[in-house]
């Protein structure tokens, strides 16, 4: 069990009876890692967590989620009984979250840890606008996030954004998430129904100021659904589910035959998720 965004290439993995796993995080071009997952090979007797979270605008977001979206979804009245439910209810738990206050921070970066840079921009920029306007939730940091849960028979998977899970079974590729992606007809409608507009086809976009030969913006972004990045989602008059991002994920699941399969192996590369089931004889 663990959650890390390290800057280097790094490699773990490990196993249990009913699964064995394995994750690889190499950073690309930004000067820092913004990307962070979580391993719970045990999260109950018979239940395997893996989460995987692709920050925007950098890291705390999705540091955030590693941190808690697996203790909120162990906790929640339906993990039992209807997990499908349980993990909608907790992607828009991050989000309630990351609104109510900016206690969060305190679990992504102890003050104690924080940079001299870090506790000024704190002291004089966030506290400052604190004080004079109340809390303010991050407006552009936000995260994708593909989740899975292994439990018995079946794996469950649920994403927001643009992390991928694929499934390979007997050399054939299941795709178990869904691309979030703006220009996407469902994806676009609802973008456009909330007042919003895309850029180059492609991007999220609000605009802050327009003049002649040029547009300044407050957020743009390349996935239509995230959690956090608060300045896509301000219309008061829509609920959150009609803003234009949202963080409601979509579920797929597999199921996982006991007679022919007897483990499943699953490995994170990048910003894939990817799921193997194993036969008896591997």
């Amino acid at each position: 069990m663990g959650a890390s965004n390290s800057r280097h290439v790094s490699t773990t993995g490990g196993e249990n009876v009913r699964i064995k796993f394995a994750v690889s995080s190499v950073q690309g071009q930004n000067d820092k890692m913004d990307d962070a997952y979580a391993l719970v090979p045990d999260l109950d007797h018979a239940t395997s967590f893996f989460g995987l979270y692709d920050g925007h605008s950098g890291p705390d977001v999705a540091l955030l989620c590693a941190r808690l979206f697996h203790i909120e979804l162990r906790v929640h009245p339906n993990y039992e009984t209807n997990l499908n439910n349980a993990m909608r209810s907790v992607f828009s738990r991050m989000d309630e979250l990351l609104q109510q206050s900016n206690e969060w921070m305190e679990l992504v970066i102890p003050a104690a840890s924080r940079n001299w840079i870090r506790r000024l921009i704190k002291a004089i920029v966030i506290d400052t606008l604190h004080c004079k306007w109340g809390y303010i939730p991050p407006q552009n940091l936000g995260c994708s996030a593909t989740v899975a849960v292994a439990r018995g028979s079946r794996v469950t998977v649920g994403n927001v954004g643009s992390c991928r899970c694929v499934a390979s079974r007997n050399g054939q590729a299941i795709q178990l998430s869904t691309d979030h992606i703006p220009r996407n007809r469902g994806e676009r409608r609802r973008i456009q129904r909330a007042g919003g507009t895309l850029e180059l086809d492609k991007y999220v976009a609000v605009e802050a100021l327009r003049g002649p030969g040029y547009r300044a913006y407050r957020g743009i972004l390349a996935t239509s659904r995230a959690i956090g990045s608060f300045v896509f989602k301000q219309n008061k008059n829509l609920p959150p589910e009609e803003q234009l991002v949202i963080c409601n994920p979509d579920i797929h699941s597999v199921s996982v035959n006991k007679v022919v399969f007897s483990r499943v192996q699953i490995c994170f590369v990048g910003s894939y998720l990817m799921i193997s089931l194993l036969d008896g004889d591997n």
